[in-house]
């Protein structure tokens, strides 16, 4: 439910990947009988789709063409690209704070600037155990309870599928890949 995202508060997660990796970028927004929607957008680099499908063995061809995954143009991800899908997606929007991971961040805000001459409400969240792990615990409740919704999205399964959780010593839970290869981004920017 699209709408949902122009009448209610939202918020985000963005983790921004490696310039030939996976970026997703993750919006929420609860619906009037508490049910969190999820809205995950994912972009590549559009020359590099092929290849990543092969190594991964998983459609992001497929994907980009069936409009789940944005490929920007070039043989790396384009973050001028990105800033600018960003503002558009969220104009109009009650955005309450997007999480992000400091990484390649600078680069972000710079094109947001130069893309919309405005700034997102942006909130530093690493993906340290103690950073990750409330995010991830009221996500595993919200999941547990069976309140959330993603129409199905194949990427954000993707993610899940290979995503798993890891503890410190102390008892705080983060995201890792239960393979070398597998992507969990839009998981992580989920929980942030």
């Amino acid at each position: 439910d699209k709408d949902l995202f122009r009448r209610a508060k939202v918020w985000g997660g963005l983790d921004l990947s490696q310039t030939t990796d996976l970026t997703a970028f993750v919006l929420i927004a609860q619906d009037d009988d508490g049910r969190w929607h999820i809205w995950p957008i994912f972009w590549m680099a559009a020359d590099l789709l092929e290849d990543r499908a092969k190594d991964d063995r998983q459609p992001y061809d497929r994907w980009a063409r069936e409009g789940f995954i944005r490929a920007t143009p070039g043989k790396s991800i384009d973050y001028a690209d990105v800033a600018r899908q960003m503002l558009e997606i969220t104009e109009g929007m009650d955005v309450q704070e997007i999480a992000f991971d400091p990484f390649m961040i600078d680069t972000l805000k710079r094109h947001l600037l130069i893309e919309g001459g405005r700034e997102l409400p942006l909130e530093p969240c690493s993906q340290r155990f103690g950073h990750m792990s409330p995010g991830l615990a009221s996500l595993e409740i919200e999941l547990v309870h069976e309140r959330c919704r993603h129409a199905d999205n194949p990427v954000l399964k993707m993610c899940a599928r290979n995503a798993a959780v890891q503890p410190d010593d102390v008892g705080n839970r983060r995201f890792t890949k239960k393979k070398s290869r597998g992507r969990i981004d839009g998981m992580v920017a989920l929980a942030m």
